[in-house]
């Protein structure tokens, strides 16, 4: 990207204040560019995976979200309370709730909190197996992740 030229009667600036200037602002510290980069970077992948985890939700592909989940993850139990813990009992958690509810989720949204939670706005519809609406709004589900795996899903009100 190129600088625009400067008027014919403007004075050029003072190049050391030009320095000074970006320092403070970091718009031009390549640091702070690189920096920005990767956590945009790292954003969109972290986003692309919650994507996939959801469709294969929606599958009930557990062995699709077990590959990309910790093996000590801690995955919130909405609908019984507390967590579960690690691969086992997250599959046996969902093929409980499946027993007795068909859910449905959607991202529609995403934020990256200050403690490095991606926040994930959901539209959750729940039906009984009757198919009957149990709830139909949204949620939002914080996800830590790290090194592409996801340690822990936390849920709250949206």
């Amino acid at each position: 990207m190129q600088t625009p030229p400067l008027p014919p009667n403007a004075e050029k600036p003072d190049a050391h204040l030009l320095e000074d200037l970006a320092g403070l602002t970091g718009l031009f510290n390549p640091e702070v560019i690189w920096q920005e980069q990767r956590q945009l970077g790292e954003t969109e992948q972290q986003q692309d995976l919650i994507r996939k985890i959801y469709a294969a939700f929606n599958a009930r592909d557990i062995p699709t979200i077990l590959a990309v989940f910790d093996p000590q993850v801690r995955w919130s139990r909405a609908w019984e309370g507390d967590y579960a813990v690690g691969h086992e009992q997250v599959r046996d958690y969902w093929l409980r709730q499946w027993q007795e509810l068909d859910p449905h989720v959607e991202p529609t949204g995403f934020a990256r909190r200050e403690n490095g939670q991606l926040e994930v706005t959901v539209q959750q519809r729940v039906k009984d197996l009757q198919g009957h609406v149990v709830f139909d709004g949204l949620v939002k589900h914080l996800y830590t992740i790290e090194e592409g795996v996801i340690k822990q899903m936390d849920i709250e009100k949206a």
